[in-house]
C-alpha cells in the first residue's frame, strides 16, 4: 500500500498497536497464521527486551480482527471489514487479506525503523493520539468523492 492511499494512517496505527502493546490477540484466516508468526519472530528479534507477544488465532473465515484480552475482558481494538464497527474500534475498511498484507508490511516496515524503541521513527503521527472519527469522516469523504475504494 502506497503512503498515498487514504487508508494508510489507519494501517500504520493498527501495526504500531500491534508492536507495542501488549495481551492481544490477532485473528486471521488460518491460511495466514504463517505469514503473522514471521513478523512475531522479527518482533522478538528487534525487540528483545519483550517477554509477551501477541496471540496469533487463525479461523476457517475470512476477517481480521485485533482484540485485547485481559483479566477475562475482551476488547475489540481493531478490524477489517466493510461493516463499519463502533467509534472505539479502529477500522479498516477493507478485504482482510489485503488489510493483512498491508499490516504486515507496515510493521515490518516500523520494526526495521526501531519502533517502538524510538521517539519519531514512525514518523509525526506516532506522537499523536489516534482520531479514529476523524479517519472515518475522510474516508467517507474520499469515498463520495470517488467510484468507490482506491486500489492498493
Amino acid at each position: 500500500m502506497r503512503i498515498t492511499h487514504p487508508l494508510w494512517p489507519a494501517v500504520r496505527e493498527f501495526s504500531r498497536r500491534l508492536l507495542r502493546e501488549e495481551g492481544l490477540v490477532l485473528s486471521v484466516r488460518a491460511e495466514r497464521t504463517d505469514e503473522v508468526n514471521q513478523l512475531l519472530l522479527a518482533m522478538a528479534d528487534l525487540q528483545p527486551e519483550r517477554l509477551v507477544f501477541p496471540e496469533v488465532h487463525g479461523h476457517a473465515t475470512a476477517g481480521l480482527t485485533l482484540h485485547r484480552s485481559h483479566e477475562g475482558d475482551d476488547v475489540l481494538l481493531g478490524q477489517s471489514s466493510v461493516v463499519e464497527p463502533p467509534i472505539d474500534v479502529l477500522w479498516l475498511p477493507m478485504e482482510a487479506d489485503e488489510a493483512l498484507d498491508s499490516i504486515l508490511e507496515a510493521s515490518h516496515d516500523l520494526l526495521q525503523a526501531g519502533y517502538p524503541g524510538c521517539v519519531g521513527c514512525a514518523g509525526s503521527v506516532d506522537e499523536t493520539a489516534w482520531d479514529e472519527a476523524t479517519h472515518r469522516q475522510r474516508w467517507k469523504v474520499h469515498i463520495s468523492n470517488t467510484d468507490g475504494p482506491p486500489v492498493s
